[in-house]
């Protein structure tokens, strides 16, 4: 028996699984905001893409929410489809790198696919580039500063973001240190620092990989 909860989240039996390597729109189930921009329709296609066909589990591991973290195999005409995978080239759902993953270069050329061709939300994409708002988003644009503390750079797109990146990815991947004016793009999930005399969003990276995708 399989529950889609939403469109990265299914429930096999009685355990929560939670797709690796993607993220897709927040329903925002039991809140009083609106669902995000193709959560309905990223849920949809997931109920639609496992309805009435036999699904596979591949573990991989637990996340702090202790949900199942794993890939869903779905079996479909006689062969095996990624449904990670097919969320991305649809269009429903972002790559993110919040772990390691086999499946990182065939997730990320799925995500290409999509975005060329501008579907599901890389047709919508002011909503997760608004600088007002907490939660997952994917930030672009040139560094105009670039900070040192002991543990951590802080890459500050403006006065309103700012990237948290522990200093020891720079060495471990050769990427330089001084990114002033670089162009940089990154994604993962922003927090509202209250009451700072530094940037109100910040983005603490999950991943190096980010760094190998610019």
């Amino acid at each position: 028996m399989v529950t889609v909860l939403d469109g990265d989240t299914l429930r096999l039996a009685d355990e929560d699984v939670r797709l690796v390597g993607v993220n897709t729109p927040e329903m925002n189930y039991g809140k009083s905001k609106k669902p995000e921009p193709y959560a309905v329709e990223s849920t949809q296609f997931v109920k639609t893409f496992v309805s009435e066909n036999r699904v596979f589990l591949e573990k991989a591991g637990w996340d702090k929410y202790q949900r199942r973290l794993g890939q869903i195999w779905v079996a479909l005409k006689g062969d095996l489809f990624l449904l990670s995978e097919y969320l991305l080239k649809n269009g429903y759902a972002f790559q993110v790198f919040e772990s390691e993953s086999r499946y990182v270069s065939c997730l990320r050329q799925a995500e290409i696919q999509a975005r060329d061709a501008k579907k599901g939300v890389w047709g919508a994409l002011e909503f997760w580039l608004n600088v007002d708002r907490g939660g997952f988003v994917l930030w672009s644009g040139r560094l105009n500063r670039v900070t040192k503390s002991k543990r951590y750079s802080w890459l500050s797109f403006s006065d309103q973001r700012v990237v948290r990146v522990p200093n020891q990815w720079f060495e471990q991947l050769g990427v330089k240190r001084d990114l002033q004016g670089e162009f940089l793009e990154v994604r993962g999930w922003a927090v509202r620092r209250e009451k700072t005399r530094f940037e109100p969003y910040m983005l603490p990276l999950k991943s190096p990989q980010i760094f190998l995708e610019n």
